[in-house]
């Protein structure tokens, strides 16, 4: 999250989108809580059983909650299925949502951005196309740690 704030500073409400009962699931949400609560923004939570889901949570997330960006936390055998991860990249990009991924694997298949560590060091992926679709700009200071990524799509 805080690399998302520096991304882009405007975005307050998150919305994360994760397999129900997912292994540590309550840990994690607290983690992500206070993640979003140091950018001063308010996490939504949006829990799915299977594929079909995400597509609901991601119009509630968008819809009632007005979220400014989606987190997927994971690869969670059902949000990154190939089905439901094209949905959440065609329509975040559509949106002009940033879409915060959990691998290089979303990246290449066009969401945004994903971080990741890299030898001990936090490594910023970038799909440049898809970034500046959702208004991500990456700050100097951070452009050493950032790696570019060409789309698949």
């Amino acid at each position: 999250m805080f690399f998302l704030n520096k991304m882009r500073p405007d975005v307050e409400r998150v919305g994360l989108i994760w397999k129900k009962g997912a292994a540590n699931q309550e840990k994690m949400i607290e983690r992500a809580n206070r993640a979003v609560a140091a950018i001063q923004g308010k996490l939504y939570v949006g829990y799915v059983e299977d594929k079909s889901g995400v597509a609901e949570q991601f119009r509630v997330l968008t819809r009632k909650h007005d979220v400014q960006a989606i987190w997927v936390i994971e690869d969670d055998g059902i949000v990154n299925a190939s089905a439901p991860r094209k949905y959440l990249i065609k329509n975040t990009t559509k949106k002009g949502i940033p879409l915060v991924a959990p691998s290089r694997d979303w990246v290449d298949a066009g969401a945004p951005v994903a971080i990741a560590k890299s030898g001990g060091a936090i490594q910023i992926l970038l799909n440049e196309q898809a970034a500046k679709a959702t208004a991500l700009k990456v700050p100097e200071k951070y452009q050493s740690n950032t790696e570019l990524i060409a789309s698949a799509n």
